[in-house]
């Protein structure tokens, strides 16, 4: 069985149903997550679109100001990817192992 076959099956299976705690297995499924799936960027546009048509609905409707404010918080900030987050997180595991901060 190929990586990318064994990996799809921790995903849907083991990993999933039984919560590892196995910090580089998880660092592979969020990298295939990521960067072969494109689950985070798929997730991140349905989001977009569902929260565009609510502002939409809102000023069809005639606006709400207090209503408008609290959707404006749901938005997902832009920022680093997942990549990018797993390296900045590897990089704080490093510095915690040595005992600088």
């Amino acid at each position: 069985m190929s990586w990318p076959q064994t990996l799809r099956k921790l995903i849907t299976s083991d990993v999933l149903q039984k919560r590892t705690t196995s910090v580089s297995l998880k660092k592979h499924i969020v990298d295939y997550l990521a960067n072969t799936t494109k689950s985070f960027e798929y997730t991140r546009g349905v989001l977009d679109t569902i929260l565009k048509q609510i502002e939409d609905e809102i000023r069809v409707l005639g606006g709400n100001p207090k209503l408008e404010k609290i959707i404006g918080l749901l938005k997902l900030p832009e920022g680093k990817s997942a990549k990018e987050r797993s390296d900045d997180s590897d990089k704080k595991e490093k510095e915690a192992a040595s005992g600088s901060t």
